[in-house]
């Protein structure tokens, strides 16, 4: 067992509260004032990409509702790394699937530089490569397509000396928070179920499933909906 890293968070956990705090001072305003805006730059972003398939107004009317969830505007008037993780995730599902062929060298640097403010914004590397897996015509073009991206992913060695001293030293926020303790028969045939059912009111859970089954009549314009 060696040193490790005294702080378990990313480098730039606190970096929006700190600039922030530096221009206008330390109040509750202040400390989410910098996320919030992230928030609503990434609104703008969203509906720019939206406008390539739909007119302004459909655009913003959908933009308007998706970032005025009740769950997701919490996310994005506090001071949380969430915001983070959720904005990797979608501009990488966005990236993928607004261009036909992507650069994932850039989508690669575009998760490093999130996961420098929330570690876990490095899962979105899964979305790589299930796109690779869905573009792939064979096992071989698989294969060599997942060879040829991987060779692009030496950007995240950057985050390497981080992930290993937050997995030596800070196992109680790292390894103690997968869940090992869920997998078990008993949770995914009884407990899970319950829960997913317990969430969801009966009304509001048919209509999403009815939104989402219709909008995926218009596949390509309703991408960007279902993703969010």
């Amino acid at each position: 067992r060696f040193g490790g890293n005294l702080f378990a968070h990313p480098p730039f956990a606190g970096i929006s509260s700190l600039i922030s705090v530096a221009i206008f001072g330390l109040t509750d305003l202040s400390l989410k004032f910098i996320p919030f805006l992230i928030y609503n730059l990434f609104a703008i972003y969203y509906f720019f990409k939206l406008i390539k398939f739909n007119n302004k107004l459909i655009s913003f009317l959908i933009a308007i509702s998706l970032f005025s969830i009740p769950g997701i505007l919490y996310i994005g008037t506090t001071v949380e790394q969430n915001l983070y993780t959720l904005i990797c995730f979608s501009i990488i599902s966005i990236e993928l699937i607004d261009n036909n062929n992507p650069n994932y060298k850039k989508l690669f640097i575009i998760i490093l530089f999130f996961s420098f403010f929330r570690i876990l914004s490095i899962l979105s590397i899964s979305l790589i490569f299930f796109h690779i897996l869905f573009v792939s015509k064979s096992y071989e073009g698989f294969f060599k397509n997942t060879y040829s991206t991987i060779k692009k992913t030496y950007p995240l060695l950057l985050l390497m000396p981080f992930i290993i001293f937050t997995f030596t030293q800070q196992s109680e926020i790292t390894v103690n928070r997968v869940g090992l303790e869920f997998f078990d028969n008993n949770f995914f045939i009884h407990k899970l179920p319950e829960m997913i059912l317990d969430s969801f009111t009966i009304f509001p859970g048919i209509l999403t499933i009815f939104f989402i089954v219709m909008m995926i009549f218009f596949w390509r314009k309703s991408l960007f909906i279902i993703l969010f």
